[in-house]
């Protein structure tokens, strides 16, 4: 089952992460332009959206509220992947460990490299397979994906 997040939602954790105190306890909220890209057979996929980051301080985990917006094409076995398959609106949990970010945001998995002290750009590849709706067919997407700090 896909979590149903509001906009609304979203603009109240915006501006709760706004009014947070600033402090050595303060959780860092962030937001970043992303985008992928996967090739699979029968076809590819791509993705651009907003992760809304959030990390406390000292702490490998953060959690995210991505909103994307994608497309998968030329037939075979995804053509009709992304309605099914990628929703719109979704919260995720990941790590960021010594330099390497991985996260789960099903049906992808998302791994890479964090670049730049301070941090303002991560990048690295994306795995996505499951089945395809209700039909047996499965499908793999192997790519790239990338992600930038937007200016406060």
């Amino acid at each position: 089952m896909t979590p149903c997040i509001r906009p609304a939602v979203l603009l109240l954790l915006a501006a709760c992460a706004a009014q947070e105190p600033a402090g050595p306890d303060a959780i860092a909220v962030e937001t970043w332009s992303f985008s992928m890209r996967g090739d699979g057979i029968g076809g590819s996929c791509s993705s651009r959206g907003t992760l809304l980051i959030s990390q406390p301080p000292s702490d490998t985990a953060f959690t995210a509220i991505v909103r994307q917006s994608g497309s998968c094409g030329g037939g075979g076995t995804i053509g009709h992947l992304w309605r099914d398959r990628f929703p719109a609106v979704l919260a995720i949990t990941g790590t960021e460990v010594g330099g390497t970010i991985s996260f789960d945001a099903a049906p992808c998995w998302y791994h890479g490299t964090v670049f730049h002290t301070p941090v303002d750009s991560i990048g690295g590849m994306v795995w996505c397979t499951g089945a395809q709706g209700d039909s047996p067919a499965h499908f793999y997407v192997e790519g790239t994906w990338s992600a930038v700090k937007k200016s406060p």
